[in-house]
């Protein structure tokens, strides 16, 4: 979603187009940095959990001052990554949802950006760190609530707006949520579908 926030709030076309050719390379080249590192990591720490063979690998290696360096660095990049993705969320949810709403568009975000914070937070409790459990979760539900009403906008031209948008997505989540409570052979069928 950020890049496709950064991209529509490009002064043109072309300084869009340049921002992405620009940054590919640069996303390869941190990618593969990161990815050599930790299989470089994983090979000379085989007992660290592989989730942070990187930075105890890291801690290991680097002298005091750069070790305060690393974890900085790596709070730093927690803490960008978790405002970045709070604030497109929040942008999305006020630009597409809310869009027609009166108010302070500043305060709307905010709003938007706590509801967005709070409902990951809940996520987080609610699936106890099994990320896979949480990730078949969204997909079945927001796959669902998406699908319904991108097909009747499909079939029936002119039949969008507001009103039909979420009441097509409510039966979707709802068809999702009632199949394996009146299905007879819900077992059958992967948790995805």
């Amino acid at each position: 979603p950020a890049l496709y926030e950064g991209c529509l709030a490009a002064e043109s076309d072309k300084a869009a187009r340049w921002g992405i050719l620009l940054s590919i390379p640069l996303w390869l080249f941190f990618d593969a940095c990161i990815l050599v590192g930790a299989i470089y990591a994983r090979a000379l720490i085989p007992e660290a959990p592989s989730a942070q063979a990187y930075l105890i690998f890291g801690l290991q290696i680097l002298p005091h001052g750069l070790k305060g360096l690393l974890l900085s660095s790596v709070v730093a990049t927690i803490f960008s990554t978790l405002d970045s993705l709070l604030f497109v969320s929040g942008s999305i949810l006020v630009g597409d949802i809310f869009r027609n709403r009166s108010g302070n568009g500043y305060a709307q975000r905010m709003l938007a950006m706590v509801l967005v914070c709070g409902l990951s937070l809940l996520f987080a409790h609610a699936f106890q760190r099994n990320l896979e459990e949480m990730r078949l979760f969204t997909k079945r539900y927001f796959l669902s609530a998406l699908l319904c009403p991108m097909l009747w906008v499909y079939f029936q031209p002119g039949a969008g707006g507001a009103r039909n948008f979420v009441l097509s997505s409510l039966g979707g989540a709802l068809a999702v949520w009632l199949w394996p409570r009146i299905s007879a052979w819900p077992s059958l069928i992967d948790p995805l579908y």
